[in-house]
């Protein structure tokens, strides 16, 4: 099977496998917000009408309120209860004042206009009712006691009746739903307000005739219902959910309920639809359009991305094959097109390119650096042990042989010193030294420098542990020291102090060689520069021969020694006054932005 095939099999299958996945969750995302809008618009209907049945239970015992905050209607109930016996004329006691009294303040404007009718009744008999907006008369002889729901009702407690036939009317024949209170005191009586289930139904229902309410009290009876033919017990099917609101679907209706804090009635609204059934004629259309364009969206894209990706390909290998070491295949326009065709081919054409002039660029630096690394060698050992060097420490041993041969012991010792220093030099073997080891030949050089100088020079070497392992061509530590006692002193008498610290962190290290000489002035400095600048130019990029020499005061020899071996990870830093000169080696550290607090922890 050919690659392009099988990236258009892979393709294939990944668009058939995204479809579906992509049809299923977008499906899924439709579904869910369809059924939570459907939910929230029913639980926000089943607040509303529940906030709407508060107001008529609220309004209901308003009639309660108003009538008691009244002195007179007070004082009268209070006497009406005193009353024992109601003559036979019930008509007599329509003239009486207490009567007339609470008859005025449940016809006030208020009571007529909001409700069915307001009556109050008491154990004696008693019964006084406002004027009807049916215009149906209250017939007195009914016994309270007969009246469903007040037995047992306490002092100020309230009641409501579910939807019944008006037990008072004369005919009878009116449904409505009441909201009874008892009178704080003994055989006060009762005041009940009663509204239609009409009046109820224009005031809860909502405009969506699709939409039914069921009001239920706490122990579960139904209060009002807006559809006498669904015989569903639904406070049964939800006692078991939360019990201050929430939703449930079934294969017939979705249900949402609240229960009032104020009343403990719950309310619920009921939509007699399929919901699975109404999902599906709402997204299923959807859905499928949205998978047959994917879907051909998907063969039109493996194709042309199939063609594509192995004509770029295929010229990509072309060009890899007529290249070699020595030779790179001539790139033509149109070669060029192809392999800038996509990111990627156009990235491993660049990577390819990049290895192949890496691997050219490192046969030619190694032999190169083999012919450096033998000039820095000479370099090195003439740099170091030079006619002067070795003329100085001879003095040093011809004076200590002409003082009295106490001090054949410290000849001995500069012996030593200087036969360990040229065995450590002069070793071909090893090209690299570690810090640890350019620290010990350091010592035995200040061991020299102390026979000449004697109590003119003090040196401190501190250099943590951590980075004794480290490599970095041999004396360069010494060698910069030497540039020191060489160049910084000789217009100075003042005492010899210098100083070597180092550290490390992180993968990175830092050395510096302080002296208190008289430094060098902004020209030499600028030259050395100038010259380091040059170095680096020839070695990285001109990639020319350089001869080193010796001059620079040493500096420039172990720049670029310590450059062909780092590169761009050496930082290396000359700092020069009148108080003394700084020379800092960092590798991966930069030098210049170091701050003031480490450069002087370091001084």
């Amino acid at each position: 099977m050919t690659f392009e095939k099988k990236i258009r099999r892979g393709l294939g299958v990944f668009a058939s496998f995204s479809g579906i996945c992509l049809a299923v969750v977008f499906g899924l995302t439709l579904a869910q917000i369809y059924t939570k809008k459907e939910y929230d618009w029913l639980t926000q209907t089943a607040l509303i009408t529940s906030g709407r049945f508060d107001d008529v239970v609220s309004q209901s015992e308003m009639v309660s309120t108003l009538l008691l905050s009244d002195q007179n209607i007070l004082t009268a109930i209070t006497t009406l209860s005193q009353i024992q016996d109601i003559d036979d004329d019930y008509s007599s006691l329509y003239f009486d004042e207490s009567y007339r009294t609470v008859r005025v303040g449940l016809n006030n404007y208020f009571t007529k206009r909001q409700f069915y009718r307001a009556i109050f009744y008491n154990e004696n008999g008693v019964v006084i009712a406002g004027n009807s907006k049916r215009k149906d008369s209250v017939d007195p002889t009914v016994d309270f006691n007969e009246i469903h729901g007040i037995s047992g009702l306490s002092y100020g407690e309230l009641t409501i009746i579910p939807c019944h036939l008006d037990e008072w009317g004369k005919n009878h024949n009116q449904l409505i739903l009441s909201v009874i209170k008892r009178l704080v005191g003994a055989r006060m009586g009762y005041i009940e307000v009663q509204w239609t289930e009409s009046d109820l139904t224009n005031l809860l229902l909502p405009a969506d005739s699709a939409y039914h309410i069921f009001l239920y009290n706490e122990d579960g009876s139904l209060l009002y219902s807006s559809d006498k033919e669904d015989q569903t017990d639904y406070f049964q099917m939800i006692s078991e959910l939360h019990p201050e609101g929430g939703h449930l679907s079934t294969q017939k209706e979705v249900v949402a309920f609240t229960n009032s804090q104020q009343t403990h009635v719950t309310t619920v609204i009921v939509n007699h639809m399929n919901l699975s059934r109404q999902l599906c004629i709402q997204i299923l259309p959807g859905v499928l359009l949205l998978l047959t364009i994917f879907f051909m969206i998907a063969f039109i894209y493996s194709r042309y991305s199939a063609q594509t990706l192995t004509r770029p390909i295929h010229t990509l290998r072309n060009v890899m094959e007529q290249t070699n070491l020595y030779h790179m295949p001539k790139i033509t326009p149109d070669t060029e097109q192809y392999l800038h065709s996509s990111e990627e081919i156009a990235a491993l054409y660049h990577s390819f390119f990049t290895v192949m002039e890496r691997l050219s660029d490192s046969i030619e630096r190694e032999k190169k650096l083999s012919v450096l690394q033998l000039q820095a060698q000479f370099d090195l050992l003439q740099a170091q042990v030079n006619p002067h060097f070795l003329y100085n420490v001879l003095n040093i041993i011809s004076a200590k042989s002409i003082m009295d041969t106490d001090e054949n012991e410290n000849i001995c010792d500069i012996c030593s010193c200087l036969g360990q220093m040229l065995r450590y030099s002069t070793n071909n073997k090893e090209k690299m030294g570690t810090i640890r080891k350019e620290k010990e030949y350091l010592q035995l050089y200040f061991n020299l420098l102390k026979y000449r100088y004697e109590d003119r020079l003090e040196y401190c070497i501190q250099i943590e542990p951590d980075i004794e392992e480290e490599e970095l061509p041999k004396i360069v530590l010494q060698q910069i020291v030497e540039n020191s006692v060489t160049h910084g002193y000789s217009n100075t008498h003042r005492p010899l102090r210098i100083t070597v610290t180092g550290n490390g962190r992180a993968g990175c290290w830092f050395l510096n060689i302080h002296d208190n000489g008289g430094g060098f002035d902004s020209d030499t400095k600028q030259r050395l520069e100038l010259q380091m600048t040059a170095i680096k130019q020839r070695l990285s990029i001109d990639r020319s021969q350089v001869e080193l020499e010796i001059g620079g005061m040493g500096l420039i020899n172990t720049y670029a020694r310590l450059f062909l071996v780092y590169g761009d990870d050496l930082s290396f830093s000359i700092r020069s006054d009148e108080n003394g000169t700084d020379v800092s080696i960092g590798i991966n550290v930069d030098i210049e932005n170091i701050t003031e607090d480490m450069y002087n922890d370091e001084i």
